[in-house]
């Protein structure tokens, strides 16, 4: 498509002139090409190991004796079936985890649900006051509106519950909970089991009612969130984190 706009560009700006060389036309063409590409694209070009190293390298600096929560969700079709999941780690330790049906919801919306399965499970579970919370996620969609940096109909009942709950987490914890988004199916043994629980989840059946039609339809019709700068330190409601977009 961007190739065809940067043809018929040229052809219209040529029409009614001399015919110009055909070196002159495929000239002009790249250039359209690539004006109209990078507007597009802004030539991002992900390096998945740099990621992969850079997170590694995150989690090593991190205090081991944390709790460290990942959270995932998926759809098939999107919207379709979909699924979520966390795993709550203490130290090293994997000591809770969970994942959902959610019935026919779109990606985004499985996302938010891992977020908010995992706040329920770590106020269910009594922790030590000064032990930090991490909570990783790999959408950042997800991560901008569970912090309170952006909002949604299509999931605004979930949102308002994850902020409550972690409110209430960071009144609990002198450490505080912070959110990091992960590369996707790079982030070690943490990232892949929520995945795959997510994954196995949206394949299964559950008792879990979907979100309305009118939710769904909101969801297909949401607008594209604004990219935030390449690295930002936020502080909403007692929940502070870097933050990668």
């Amino acid at each position: 498509m961007v190739f065809t706009r940067a043809v018929w560009r040229i052809r219209w700006k040529c029409c009614g002139e001399a015919k110009p060389s055909e070196a002159y036309i495929a000239n002009a063409i790249a250039d359209s090409f690539v004006r109209f590409h990078k507007h597009r694209f802004q030539w991002i070009v992900r390096d998945r190991e740099v990621e992969r190293r850079c997170f590694l390298a995150l989690l090593k600096a991190l205090p081991a004796d944390s709790t460290f929560v990942y959270t995932d969700g998926s759809s098939y079709g999107n919207p379709g079936p979909a699924g979520s999941a966390y795993a709550i780690f203490e130290g090293r330790t994997l000591t809770k985890e969970g994942a959902h049906w959610l019935g026919i919801a779109t990606n985004g919306y499985a996302e938010v649900f891992g977020i908010l399965g995992a706040t329920r499970a770590l106020l269910e579970t009594p922790r030590p006051t000064t032990r930090p919370i991490y909570i990783f996620v790999d959408n950042r969609e997800a991560v901008r509106l569970a912090m309170g940096l952006t909002d949604a109909s299509w999931c605004a009942e979930e949102v308002a519950e994850i902020r409550a709950n972690l409110a209430m987490l960071a009144g609990r914890s002198s450490a505080g909970v912070t959110f990091h988004w992960v590369p996707g199916h790079a982030a070690g043994e943490g990232n892949e089991l929520v995945d795959k629980a997510a994954k196995r989840a949206a394949k299964s059946r559950g008792d879990r009612p979907p979100p309305p039609l009118r939710k769904l339809e909101e969801m297909r019709r949401r607008p594209k969130q604004k990219q935030l700068s390449r690295t930002r330190t936020v502080q909403a409601d007692g929940v502070t984190g870097p933050m990668i977009a």
